[in-house]
C-alpha cells in the first residue's frame, strides 16, 4: 500500500507540475495550455492505482470493523461473565449471612431454652425443697405428737406407780 500510495502522490504532483509549468493562454486569466495525451496518461495511471487503494481502504475499514465488533463481543462476554460471577459471589455471601444468622438464631434459641430449663429446674428444686421441708415438718409433727402421747402415757404410768 505504501508504494502505491506514494505512486498516487507522485502522479498528482506530476499533474500539479504540468499545470504550473504550462504556458498561459492569451487574454485568459488563470487558463493554460497542457498536452492532452500527457494529462490523460497520468489520469489513467491514477484510475488504475486508485481502485487498489480504495479496495485496500475498504478492506482496512472492514478489518477495523471486524476487530471492533470482536472486541465489543468479547467485552460483552467479559461483562456478562463478571456479572454472573458477581451474582454468584453475592448469592454465596447472602447464603453465608443467612446461615450465620440462622446458626445465631439457633444458638440464641438454644441459650433461651437452656436458660428456661435451668430456671424451671431451680423452681422445681425450690418447690421440692419446700415440699420436702413441709413433708418432713409434718412427719416430725406427727412423731412429736406421737412421742408426746407416749410421754404422757409414761408419766401417767409413773404416777400410777407411786
Amino acid at each position: 500500500m505504501q508504494i502505491e500510495e506514494s505512486h498516487i502522490f507522485e502522479l498528482i504532483n506530476e499533474l500539479e507540475y504540468m499545470l504550473e509549468e504550462a504556458p498561459a493562454t492569451r487574454f485568459s486569466h488563470g487558463k493554460c495550455t497542457v498536452d492532452k495525451n500527457d494529462m490523460m496518461d497520468i489520469i489513467s495511471d491514477i484510475k488504475r492505482v486508485l481502485p487498489k487503494e480504495m479496495r485496500q481502504a475498504v478492506n482496512i475499514a472492514e478489518e477495523r470493523n471486524d476487530i471492533i465488533n470482536t472486541a465489543i463481543e468479547e467485552a460483552k462476554k467479559i461483562i456478562e461473565d463478571a456479572e454472573e460471577k458477581a451474582e454468584e459471589i453475592k448469592k454465596d455471601a447472602e447464603d453465608a449471612v443467612k446461615e450465620y444468622i440462622d446458626s445465631s438464631r439457633h444458638v440464641q434459641e438454644a441459650e433461651r431454652k437452656s436458660s428456661e430449663i435451668v430456671r424451671n429446674a431451680k423452681e422445681y428444686a425450690e418447690e421440692m425443697r419446700k415440699g420436702s421441708v413441709e413433708y418432713v415438718d409434718g412427719l416430725l409433727y406427727e412423731v412429736e405428737e406421737h412421742v408426746e402421747a407416749i410421754l404422757h402415757e409414761i408419766r401417767k404410768n409413773r404416777e400410777g406407780l407411786k
